[in-house]
């Protein structure tokens, strides 16, 4: 999913026809009121992005890097590292690793590390990170329209679009019920 879907469904659910249309027609808006709400909508569903995957659901990557003395740097990574979910040879064995201030060190050469990364700021036409699995654009958009509400003063919307936001995210993060065996008393 882009940012731009996330953005046309805030803009859509907050009543925003006119921005939503701007999105989805190909032609450039020239109206400085529809382009100043897009730059907003984008500021707010990065916001909502960051919020969620600092807080709720963390994103997630794998990139393989090459190693000559077993250190991988952070700043060596292509995302912004936050936490190191495995560390990975070429044959898919799980390594040990150690944290330390600037790196990490395992095993010499190629890796394949899984991380949780926090996002970068992101435009229109940027990918938002999360799959269908992950979130629905539905849930985020949810959040970005809560924003978009409390900005302009809409409260009790603003309200009502965060339960939203927050009863989506909290179906994709509790686990599902599982029933056990019943127990048999003799």
């Amino acid at each position: 999913m882009t940012i731009k879907e996330v953005i046309i469904g805030a803009a859509t659910l907050a009543g925003e026809e006119k921005t939503a249309k701007a999105l989805i027609d190909t032609e450039t808006a020239d109206d400085k009121e529809i382009l100043g709400r897009i730059d907003l909508l984008t500021r707010l569903a990065n916001l909502v992005i960051g919020e969620t995957a600092a807080t709720y659901i963390p994103l997630k990557t794998e990139e393989k890097v090459g190693t000559a003395d077993g250190k991988v740097y952070y700043a060596d990574l292509k995302k912004n590292a936050v936490k190191i979910l495995g560390v990975y040879d070429e044959f898919g064995d799980k390594l040990a690793f150690k944290h330390f201030g600037e790196y990490f060190s395992s095993a010499r050469g190629t890796l394949s590390v899984v991380y949780a990364y926090s996002p970068s700021n992101l435009g229109l036409d940027d990918d938002a990170g999360y799959t269908e699995r992950d979130v629905s654009a539905n849930v985020l958009s949810y959040g970005v329209a809560a924003e978009y509400c409390l900005t302009q003063g809409r409260f009790d919307e603003a309200v009502m679009w965060r339960e939203r936001y927050s009863d989506g995210i909290e179906a994709f993060c509790l686990p599902e019920n599982r029933r056990t065996k019943r127990r048999g008393w003799l």
